[in-house]
């Protein structure tokens, strides 16, 4: 046998990913490093999947025995290492709750057949990534004992505890930053939604903000940043009591709370921090605080906060966090300062910088109506919505264009829009498609022409919102389809975006915008002709929506021909009202 040679097992629970592709062969050439202490070679051999979908898992976990049965009898004859990846931080697997109850016994019973098999080599270890240890007690891993005891079978959860004692914990800890697609912050910046709007400031001088930040889709993320941040000595003193203060935006108490929890530090929101009979603030007198805040602008709110808190708790010191800033206050050590009205200066530590702007009352007044950061979610664009949101980002003529026709002479910036506002789009596409689907997302891929800028900006959008996976379908396969009109044609069971799409249970269909509508059409003959049910077709614009009878669900939509487009041809900002300087008392 080739020293040290590994192989991965090409299954997958829910909608299939490449195994071996770039971002993950790394991370398994890792683990396999870890195992046999030497230099590894991927020996695999094929790209079939073996997949089931976890709806059908949920409902019969019985059905789990063959498709993994089948994977473990394809690993790789020459294979020292077999590497079974069923983890949640590699990406593998979204919902634990596959893991409890029958359906992990179901998992290795599999596994037990395959290593009874004389096909499969006695010396090779297999590996089996999960998203949770498993107890010495639990069923399933009993099943296994004898394997486990051997060294044949070594599981390894998550959090890098494994039934192998000599295996590496650490090591695998600093593996999985391999596959990690970002940091929290990282994670919790692209979950963020950016409503563009007219928020009325709560303040006295009659300004609007153009936005209203919403964390909570990342709260997380955001709770685990801010564990760091109050649990370590670092940028921040290690507090006695934690402040919060949260405005009109609540998606800041959950991951607050939950990080204070963890570090065994008391927590209060503001206004329950400053009542007389608060035992923890009466504990905290003269101890170093820390008050958190969701957004500053300019700092002068948060001084008359900072000055009443001190008055009543009268700490060593206070420390202040806030999550966003305005961007024209961010520093490179990530500290703005402000000064009080008794001349100190306070520092302001902060997560992100975000761009805000703000217009004044008589300006905010040429416009329809003032927004409602309380109103309840649309799945669409209003006109006002989608008209301010084409002046933001502007227009330009249409690239991408299909070979097959011509292009629209001008088209709003869609990508642009994605980079600024995309959070917000794809949390509104996403309402659409939740309405027509119970189906869970571990099942779910996206699908969307390969190589155009705007369809992959929305897929990774969506991606961020809801952890799907992407399958770009090639555009030569779309044109060959509206050529012929033979989607069997296309299909090619080697090919990794057809395993990926067959794999599903349900596909979303989406393209940056409907004009003719052939390429939705293609894209659904290839899903049908795949097998695959087909949840949503969606898009940010739909051109010809008498054409879509609503099966297309859009942000916006108009009947516009080629030749007569009605998209403004202002630039970006061109018709912006110039902001103002006024002060803001808000902290969002």
């Amino acid at each position: 046998m080739n020293p040290w040679s590994f192989d991965v097992v090409k299954f997958r629970l829910g909608a299939a990913s490449d195994p071996t592709n770039q971002e993950r062969m790394p991370f398994y050439e890792e683990i396999a490093r870890l195992t046999s202490g030497g230099r590894p070679e991927y020996v695999g051999t094929g790209k079939r999947y073996n997949s089931i979908s976890a709806d059908t898992a949920m409902k019969n976990p019985a059905a789990l025995y063959a498709p993994l049965d089948r994977a473990l009898q394809a690993v790789a004859e020459n294979s020292d290492v077999a590497i079974l990846d069923l983890s949640e931080k590699s990406g593998a697997v979204t919902t634990l709750a596959i893991f409890r109850g029958k359906m992990f016994r179901h998992i290795s019973a599999a596994i037990a057949t395959a290593l009874a098999d004389e096909r499969w080599n006695n010396e090779r270890k297999l590996i089996v990534l999960l998203p949770e240890r498993l107890s010495e007690q639990d069923e399933a891993r009993r099943a296994l004992a004898n394997h486990l005891a051997s060294r044949r079978v070594i599981l390894v959860a998550d959090d890098g505890t494994s039934t192998d004692p000599d295996f590496p914990s650490a090591g695998y800890r600093k593996a999985q930053e391999i596959v990690a697609p970002h940091p929290p912050l990282e994670e919790f910046r692209r979950r963020m939604i950016t409503r563009l709007g007219w928020f009325r400031s709560e303040g006295t001088h009659g300004n609007f903000f153009r936005h209203y930040f919403d964390g909570s889709a990342g709260a997380n993320y955001l709770d685990a940043v801010l564990e760091e941040y109050l649990g370590a000595s670092t940028p921040l003193e290690r507090p006695v009591y934690v402040i919060g203060h949260l405005s009109i935006s609540p998606w800041l108490l959950k991951p607050l709370q939950g990080a204070c929890n963890r570090v065994r530090l008391p927590f209060d929101i503001y206004e329950d921090a400053l009542k007389p009979d608060n035992s923890r603030a009466i504990n905290a007198e003269g101890g170093i605080v820390t008050l958190v805040v969701p957004m500053v602008r300019s700092g002068g709110s948060i001084s008359v906060l900072a000055q009443s808190l001190e008055k009543r708790l009268r700490p060593t010191k206070l420390q202040i966090l806030t999550v966003l800033i305005e961007q024209s206050n961010a520093r490179s050590d990530g500290c703005h300062k402000i000064e009080n009205d008794d001349g100190r200066v306070q520092d302001i530590h902060y997560l992100l910088p975000v761009s805000q702007k703000v217009v004044s009352e008589s300006v905010a007044a040429r416009w329809q109506a003032a927004s409602d950061p309380d109103e309840s979610p649309r799945s669409n664009l209003t006109t006002q919505e989608f008209w301010d949101l084409v002046r933001e980002c502007g227009v330009k003529p249409e690239d991408d264009v299909p070979p097959r026709r011509s292009a629209y002479p001008i088209v709003p910036d869609l990508p642009m829009a994605l980079d600024r506002y995309g959070p917000w789009l794809a949390d509104k596409l996403w309402s659409a498609i939740r309405a027509r689907t119970r189906t869970l997302r571990q099942n779910i891929v996206l699908a969307s022409p390969r190589g155009e800028k705007g369809s992959s900006k929305l897929a990774s959008c969506l991606t961020a919102s809801v952890q799907a996976n992407v399958v770009q379908i090639p555009r030569e396969a779309i044109e060959s389809v509206i050529e012929h009109g033979d989607a069997n044609a296309v299909v090619d069971p080697d090919a990794v975006w057809y395993q990926e799409l067959s794999s599903a249970s349900a596909v979303v269909l989406i393209d940056e915008f409907v004009g003719d509508g052939k390429t939705m059409d293609a894209m659904a003959a290839i899903a049908q002709a795949s097998d695959v049910r087909i949840t949503a077709q969606c898009c940010l614009l739909d051109f010809s929506p008498s054409r879509s009878s609503g099966e297309v669900d859009s942000l916006y939509s108009w009947q516009a021909s080629r030749s007569q487009m009605p998209p403004p041809a202002q630039r970006a900002n061109s018709i912006i009202p110039e902001t103002v300087n006024e002060p803001s008392t808000k902290t969002d």
